[in-house]
């Protein structure tokens, strides 16, 4: 955010440090990805090779599609939606297991803040394992009341409970899209961060 951007550049000032640039974290994946070796790019008289960053953060998700020739790079369009992030993936689990648990157990984790809690720890650890496999299982020992509880998740069941969000954190991506002038076949890749 703006305020976050602020602090920054006061925190640095107070350090005695003097800020040339501040860049978001699209912006500053795009310079690595135009620095690493194994990307070749065009030369600055040919077609540029066209990026969409997609950064999910805890809270929030930015976008930005970068073109690319040798030795510039050029921000296209960028994106915020504030409305969006890793948590709430978090939280549409947590919600999905304590139906389940609730079901299977008969155990209310909301009725007390130490289950809820470590049921977003475990939540948080399958949203990552979905990310590379088409199952993840959940298991928390002494949950609640000295029991231990496990469920199973897969990718597909993952993504029909958090269609909603699939389609918010799109918002982002489709407007820089739109701003960018750029269509899909004209994008050479897609890097997710975070």
């Amino acid at each position: 955010t703006v305020h976050e951007r602020h602090a920054i550049v006061d925190a640095a000032t107070i350090a005695g440090l003097n800020i040339e640039r501040l860049m978001n974290e699209t912006t500053s994946a795009a310079l690595v990805y135009g620095i690493m070796p194994k990307n070749v790019l065009p030369d600055v008289d040919k077609e540029p090779v066209n990026v969409v960053f997609i950064d999910v953060g805890h809270a929030s998700t930015s976008c930005s599609a970068v073109s690319f020739v040798k030795g510039k790079l050029t921000v296209r369009a960028t994106s915020v939606e504030n409305s969006v992030g890793g948590r709430d993936f978090d939280e549409t689990l947590v919600k999905h297991f304590a139906k389940e648990i609730e079901g299977k157990y008969k155990i209310n984790i909301f009725s007390q803040q130490k289950p809820v809690l470590r049921m977003r720890a475990a939540a948080e650890k399958v949203k990552r394992v979905l990310s590379a496999n088409q199952q993840a299982p959940l298991n928390v020992e002494m949950l609640m009341n000295d029991v231990d509880v496990s469920c199973m998740m897969e990718r597909t069941q993952f993504e029909e409970i958090g269609d909603d969000l699939l389609h918010r954190f799109m918002q982002p991506v489709k407007r820089v899209m739109a701003d960018s002038g750029l269509t899909l076949d004209k994008i050479f890749a897609v890097e997710l961060i975070g």
